[in-house]
């Protein structure tokens, strides 16, 4: 992971492609849990994520209840949240410039991050047409499910440790999206708890390869879940 200094906020963390291309790539943006960090996100997703394009971790507000001794963080408000992603994505594309695609976008979140994904779609304004929600799955209604697919967002996937409770609160949500035109599915890491565990790469690929690949319409909720997933947050 290299560090890219930014502007008003703290240094984001950014891998870049393994693959060479001719031209501009995609990138994943990650965000990471509460207590948590930018560097854990660049590692867990570096390999699998680059295969495909760039990876951009933001660091987000230290902890303040964290010894300074940690690399600990969490998030403020949504609105600093996107400025933070547009400041570093603009910082990464004035570094290497021709090679980054900000307009192929996919918005990856663990734990908090994944209850954060809903809002940072919604209120980018269509900057992120695909979702990974990693162990965390907001609260989702009907409507915000719509208004979701108004913001642009065409994909969603999650993902869930397959010893935490995760799976069994996703249903309902696929649902909503697949009747919104959104293409949803679910998947498990084997073995894992509320983290990636050993076993996660595959996994990471399988998704990558499904959310990047461009959407179908949507058939039915049943043929989509392959899963059933975790903790709610209120939507915006």
């Amino acid at each position: 992971m290299h560090s890219l200094p930014l502007r008003g906020f703290a240094p984001s963390g950014y891998v870049e492609p393994r693959a060479p291309s001719q031209g501009p790539l995609p990138v994943l943006v990650l965000l990471h849990g509460s207590y948590d960090s930018r560097a854990s996100q660049c590692r867990a997703w570096g390999r699998p994520g680059s295969r495909w394009g760039w990876l951009l971790c933001p660091a987000g507000l230290r902890r303040s209840d964290a010894p300074p001794t940690e690399d600990r963080w969490t998030w403020g408000k949504v609105s600093h949240m996107i400025r933070e992603i547009r400041t570093g994505l603009n910082r990464l594309r004035q570094l290497y410039p021709g090679r980054v695609d900000v307009k192929r976008l996919t918005l990856v979140g663990f734990s908090l991050g994944a209850l954060l994904v809903h809002e940072v779609a919604y209120f980018s304004h269509g900057m992120f047409p695909r979702l990974i929600a990693v162990e965390g799955v907001a609260r989702l209604r009907q409507r915000w499910a719509r208004r979701l697919r108004r913001r642009g967002v065409r994909k969603l996937a999650y993902l869930c440790g397959e010893l935490t409770h995760c799976s069994s609160q996703v249903g309902r949500r696929m649902e909503y999206l697949l009747a919104a035109g959104i293409s949803v599915k679910a998947f498990v890491i084997p073995g894992a708890g509320h983290g990636y565990g050993d076993r996660f790469e595959p996994v990471a690929e399988r998704v990558l390869s499904w959310v990047m690949t461009p959407a179908a319409a949507p058939a039915s909720s049943a043929a989509h879940r392959s899963a059933p997933g975790a903790g709610d947050a209120k939507q915006p």
